[in-house]
């Protein structure tokens, strides 16, 4: 009885307007979305959320106990941490860009609640951070660009103003970024 009353609903003939008012439906153009061509691991340092590509960081962990470094109290290097076994020297990433000038090494050392791993020409180290977001892809061309202020600063480590979440999100340049934390190693 069910297979005959489908059968009937099925076969019977189409409306006139139907096939037209479907393919005018279809035929319209998707709204073009960019493409995302950029991935970035999203964290926060204090207050401010930060993003750096994909390619730099080799993975995230959870809070580490750091070991301090005699004769290494003011710079940017907080100390060693174990990871997978591994020591890996851990620095300020907050203090090099000058969100944290004025907080304690101790605390540095131990307020943290993740600890970014980065992989770099002269070996792995670390930094710690608040809260890490996770993996977030964009296109370069949301990218707003850095205010005028910024821009003309001494050491620029941003590449641009990204916008997730209702957050702004500073896009670190890699390249500086490791650059400055692999000098403060020597």
């Amino acid at each position: 009885m069910f297979a005959a009353a489908a059968a009937e609903v099925l076969d019977r003939p189409i409306p006139a307007d139907y096939r037209r008012d479907w393919t005018s439906r279809v035929s319209v153009a998707a709204p073009s979305a960019s493409p995302a061509d950029t991935a970035v691991v999203l964290f926060r340092i204090g207050a401010e959320w930060l993003a750096l590509d994909t390619g730099l960081v080799q993975e995230v962990t959870g809070s580490r106990p750091m070991h301090s470094l005699p004769h290494r109290h003011r710079d940017l290097v907080l100390g060693l941490a174990n990871v997978r076994g591994e020591l890996v020297p851990c620095l300020a990433l907050g203090r090099l860009m000058g969100l944290e000038h004025d907080v304690p090494a101790e605390r540095l050392r131990t307020a943290h609640r993740h600890l970014v791993v980065l992989e770099s020409g002269q070996g792995r180290l670390a930094f710690p951070a608040d809260e890490v977001a996770g993996v977030w892809r964009f296109s370069r061309r949301e990218m707003r660009p850095l205010p005028g202020t910024v821009a003309r600063a001494r050491r620029v480590f941003t590449r641009g103003i990204l916008e997730w979440r209702e957050r702004a999100v500073g896009y670190l340049d890699s390249d500086a970024v490791l650059f400055h934390l692999e000098r403060s190693l020597a």
